[in-house]
């Protein structure tokens, strides 16, 4: 039986900046859904930064922070369990960093398709 899929590609970005104001969120514009990784330091400073992972995808669903850990490998374990369940990733928005950890925060963007057999997606 040939039916259509769900398909999903997801992409997973680590903000590197492990300093007080960090933040990652969710921004859509002009037709473009982006993670947005900041470092809120300011802009034109050598210090200042920005990541971002964009998709110009209509559904798309964005997980602004893995969980953030308490034990040795907690957020893998809760990632892997959200990224394998069917559906929209679960949001999970949290507060900018209050405090300098020695974790990086990472979030995670997808973008969803349905697809008839034999059809094919660019993403």
């Amino acid at each position: 039986m040939r039916k259509r899929l769900t398909f999903t590609c997801a992409g997973s970005l680590s903000n590197p900046w492990q300093v007080i104001g960090a933040s990652n969120r969710f921004v859509r514009k002009a037709g473009v859904a982006s993670l947005l990784l900041e470092n809120h330091m300011t802009r034109g400073t050598p210090d200042f930064g920005e990541l971002a992972i964009s998709t110009d995808e209509p559904d798309v669903s964005c997980q602004e922070y893995w969980y953030r850990r308490t034990m040795w490998r907690d957020h893998l374990e809760v990632y892997w369990h959200d990224i394998t369940s069917p559906g929209p990733l679960p949001k999970r928005n949290l507060p900018p960093r209050t405090e300098q950890t020695r974790y990086e925060d990472t979030g995670t963007l997808a973008a969803r398709a349905v697809l008839a057999p034999g059809e094919t997606h660019v993403f």
